[in-house]
């Protein structure tokens, strides 16, 4: 349906945004490593993250040049 399908996607979007908001510096920290933040999606998967979800997310990042494909 569509609307599960919206919601799937929101639920993509937040995770990316959080891997994102990871490796960029921020007033209050300095950016983590993609290596650090990927440790930090798997350590919260299952409680924060959806783990099909951080599955998927892990299989399209490329950690050789530290982009996601879209």
């Amino acid at each position: 349906t569509p609307s599960s399908s919206s919601a799937a996607s929101d639920v993509y979007k937040r995770q990316v945004d959080a891997y994102t908001a990871m490796i960029e510096n921020r007033i209050y920290r300095p950016a983590r490593t993609p290596e650090e933040a990927i440790l930090e999606l798997k350590a919260c998967s299952g409680s924060y993250f959806d783990p099909d979800v951080v599955k998927a997310f892990l299989s399209i990042s490329d950690l050789t040049d530290h982009t996601v494909v879209d």
